[in-house]
């Protein structure tokens, strides 16, 4: 898996760790913390606004177990409980304008 080598995801995925990290500190008034972070690449970014477009190209969940990546699959929406929803999201793209 050439994405655990590579500088740009090494950066990217540090970013997203570290809010899971955040999120996983179980406080009573903000309820149980997400069960996992699902985080999506994008095959081309949306240089007019902070956003992704196109196909998923890969896609990775994270939980108490650690990463893994797994296959793409339709986009679920979360339900909440109380302050967190039930799964983190983050999408990202690599992508140079031309």
């Amino acid at each position: 898996m050439g994405w655990k080598s590579d500088w740009l995801y090494q950066l990217v995925f540090s970013e997203i760790e570290s809010v899971w990290q955040r999120a996983q500190r179980y406080d009573e008034q903000l309820g149980p913390p997400p069960e996992e972070m699902r985080v999506r690449e994008f095959r081309e970014a949306d240089w007019d606004g902070p956003h992704c477009k196109g196909q998923v190209s890969n896609q990775w969940l994270c939980n108490p177990n650690g990463w893994e990546q797994v296959e793409p699959f339709d986009y679920q929406a979360p339900t909440t409980r109380k302050a967190y929803y039930n799964f983190g999201s983050a999408n990202f793209s690599i992508d140079w304008p031309c």
